[in-house]
Order: C-alpha cells, then sequence, then structure tokens
C-alpha cells in the first residue's frame, strides 16, 4: 500500500489494510455528519451536494466533508463501526435551540445503533457502559429545569486532567473514554488541533484518523478486490 507522507498511522505502517474497530467519533466529526447526511439524503455526494458543501466551507474541511458523505455511503451497507461517547452529548447540550434538540437527537440515533451493536455480539469485550459518563438526572428537551447553574462536571479543566498538547477539555475527555473503554480510533474533522496532534496519542495506542484518509483507505481495499476477482476469473 502506498502511504502518503501525511499518512503515518501506526495500523497502516504495521500492514492493517483497515483501521482497528470500533471506531470513536468525536463531538465535531458527529456534527457533520449530521450535515452530509441529509445534503446527501442517503445516496452518494453527488457533484451539486459536493459543489454546495465547497461553497458553504471552502478550506481544507470542504473535502473532509465530502469524503465523511461518501464513507458513510460505503459503510452503511454493512453498518458502520462507530460508536459515540457522552461526552458529544454534554457538548451538544450548550447549543441552544432547534438546533441542540436535533444535534442531541442525532446523538441518541447513534447511541442507540452502537448500544445494539454491542447487544449483537459486534464487539463483545467493549461495555458500553463504560463509554457513558453517567451525570445523573437529564432533563427532557422543553421540561423546566432548575434555576441553578448547570454543572461543569465532566468538562471542567479541574476534572479533566492536562494531556499533552490538547488544550480543548471536549477532546482530552474523549481520550479517557477510548483509554477506559479499549477503543483504538477516534475519526474527527477537527483538523486545526485533534488531528493534528494525533501523533502524540500513538503510545497509548490511540489513533485520530481524518475521513480522507479513511476514504483513501476503503478506495484501496476495493480496487485490491477487484483485483483479487480478476486474477481469480482469469485462473478460472
Amino acid at each position: 500500500m502506498v502511504i502518503d507522507a501525511t499518512f503515518d498511522y501506526p495500523s497502516q505502517r504495521s500492514g492493517l489494510q483497515f483501521p482497528a474497530e470500533p471506531m470513536l467519533l468525536d463531538t465535531c466529526l458527529l456534527q457533520h455528519l449530521k450535515f452530509v447526511m441529509d445534503l446527501a439524503e442517503g445516496e452518494w455526494i453527488t457533484q451539486e451536494a459536493a459543489d454546495e458543501i465547497l461553497r458553504r466551507y471552502p478550506s481544507a474541511l470542504g473535502p473532509e466533508l465530502i469524503a465523511l458523505g461518501n464513507v458513510a455511503t460505503v459503510l452503511e451497507r454493512n453498518g458502520p463501526p462507530w460508536v459515540v461517547s457522552e461526552i458529544s452529548l454534554i457538548e451538544f447540550g450548550r447549543v441552544q435551540g432547534l438546533k441542540g434538540e436535533s444535534l442531541r437527537r442525532w446523538w441518541f440515533e447513534w447511541a442507540y445503533y452502537a448500544d445494539s451493536c454491542s447487544d449483537g455480539g459486534w464487539y463483545p469485550v467493549l461495555d458500553m457502559a463504560s463509554l457513558l459518563l453517567q451525570r445523573g438526572p437529564v432533563v427532557a428537551e422543553g421540561q423546566q429545569a432548575l434555576p441553578v447553574e448547570a454543572t461543569r462536571w465532566p468538562l471542567a479543566p479541574e476534572c479533566v486532567p492536562t494531556l499533552g498538547p490538547f488544550l480543548n477539555a471536549g477532546d482530552r475527555a474523549l481520550i479517557r473514554v477510548a483509554q477506559r473503554a479499549g477503543i483504538p480510533m477516534i475519526l474527527t474533522t477537527d483538523l486545526k488541533s485533534f488531528w493534528r496532534h494525533r501523533r502524540a496519542l500513538y503510545p497509548l495506542g490511540i489513533e485520530v484518523w481524518r475521513p480522507t484518509d479513511l476514504w483513501m483507505t476503503l478506495c484501496h481495499e476495493q480496487a485490491v478486490e477487484v483485483a483479487r476477482w480478476r486474477a481469480f476469473s482469469t485462473r478460472s
């Protein structure tokens, strides 16, 4: 496999064609996943949809979102190996109004999906409860909460110890979740900080991937399978 200069993930350099599973989605990616899936409506990313993405996100993020949409379409056939952490639900709790409600419903959809995968034996060694930080009673959407200051736990700085170059408390909390649950990979669209500092996590056995690299890996696997099928057909 030809590896790009930035394609330096240990799992790839050790010879694995596909990154280890399951993959933990970070909050940025989970929010962007909703955007691209709503835009594509369950189909491939069309040229029109790609142009809309690049119009709204003209920087490096645009190609990542297009790749994310394509990855979601391919993996949807057999069910993507994706799990979520309550850290993302906590962060979505800061988003107000209808957008916040929509994002929280989106999180619960993926949480239920991941839980069903665990119950179905996909990841028998993964305790889904270890991915969820119990925060006490959750106030339902629209329900009047008590007029008290919202708790900062578990994303308060004093509750999330420093970790190398990762300054964002949500990122550090997500890394701790991955460590505790034994999850080897985090998928992110946060290129400026989370993915940028990915090498700091290699000694911990955790890789932070971006969608474009995952999409390139899937395309490579597909090409290998086609080559094998053609070789088999020729021998037959």
